[in-house]
């Protein structure tokens, strides 16, 4: 749902949905204003879409397989703002898995592939699946379409996660950002962005130029994958990087091929490649995300200070920040130091 900038002050909006017929309606309009006031009438173009739809109506669509049913709740979940391009990704693998079968047939294929992805896929990836499975059946009982959601707790419990708890040393930081400055020099400022401060790439992919405020040297994002604004800190270092974007780049991050920007949203080749490169394994992009909190952590920073630019609504830091045993054994000696010594022998 483009908003398209055609001069100082003036947008074109346009917004689009897929109606249970198959068909999509659209609009668009010319719009004076701010782009955040752009943005607020894309919002309101789309309810207006939304109310031709008549959610009322869903409950009578028929549904033969259970790709309907996951058709039907990605719909949904566009009405509500609240699709992207990762559920769309992972909805349609358990589309190709399951979506050919009938409704009642679709809690014993699960359970056949979950005998045969149990020490072949990591617990939390088997959590997810079920999750969403279960997800769209909830989303039919609240329909009225089934009488009771069939993938129970009961029948698929929560397989026990283990967090992630890979971390870089000096020597693997150095090593890997001067492989991707070396070969991909439009990516190093994204990749060193996200070691230093807790992001989702999703934030930073999506970055305009416009969240930039060289006043106090922030990101403001304006939403985030859990629904509030998140200001971002922009390292010291990285200050002179922001104020010297060209003045026609839409993005914060971008690469440029000919005379268009385009955002990063192929990051990912950069990073596999980057890694074999420099010789590093098992480490991945969101890993840099726990790097960064635990390095914050280690300096001193408050947790809820954390929480606040990482986006976390809830003390993930008990989960995600990476243990060092010996680190820690040692800032407790540190205190034990300052303290009057006791007169209790031994």
């Amino acid at each position: 749902m483009p908003i398209s900038k055609l001069s100082s002050g003036k947008y074109l909006v346009k917004v689009y949905l897929k109606a249970l017929s198959g068909s999509y309606l659209r609009k668009q309009e010319t719009f004076h204003g701010t782009t955040k006031e752009a943005r607020g009438r894309e919002k309101e173009l789309l309810a207006e879409l939304q109310s031709q739809t008549s959610l009322t109506s869903l409950s009578t669509v028929k549904i033969s397989t259970f790709y309907d049913a996951v058709q039907l709740y990605l719909q949904y979940l566009t009405i509500r703002g609240r699709n992207n391009k990762d559920h769309l990704r992972r909805y349609g693998l358990i589309q190709r898995l399951f979506g050919g079968s009938a409704l009642a047939q679709v809690s014993d294929q699960l359970q056949a592939w979950l005998l045969q992805s149990i020490g072949t896929r990591s617990n939390s990836t088997i959590n997810r699946f079920i999750t969403m499975v279960r997800a769209v059946f909830n989303y039919l009982l609240k329909l009225e379409v089934i009488s009771k959601n069939p993938i129970t707790s009961i029948r698929f419990p929560k397989m026990p996660e283990k967090p992630r708890d890979r971390t870089l040393n000096q020597e693997e930081r150095e090593r890997l950002l001067s492989t991707i400055k070396a070969n991909y020099p439009n990516y190093y400022p994204f990749f060193y962005f996200m070691i230093i401060v807790p992001c989702r790439t999703s934030e930073l992919v999506n970055a305009k130029r416009e969240y930039y405020d060289p006043v106090y040297n922030v990101i403001n994002i304006p939403d985030s994958k859990a629904r509030i604004p998140i200001t971002k800190p922009i390292p010291p270092e990285m200050i002179g990087y922001f104020k010297s974007l060209p003045t026609d780049v839409p993005y914060l991050f971008y690469r440029k091929k000919g005379n268009t920007y385009y955002p990063l949203n192929n990051y990912r080749h950069a990073w596999e490649r980057s890694l074999k490169l420099c010789n590093l394994s098992n480490l991945r992009v969101h890993d840099l995300r726990h790097i960064s909190s635990t390095d914050m952590y280690n300096m001193g920073v408050p947790e809820r200070t954390i929480m606040s630019s990482a986006g976390w609504k809830t003390p993930m830091l008990s989960t995600y920040r990476h243990k060092d045993g010996m680190r820690d054994a040692q800032a407790i000696q540190q205190v034990l130091r300052g303290r009057d010594p006791q007169t209790i022998q031994f």
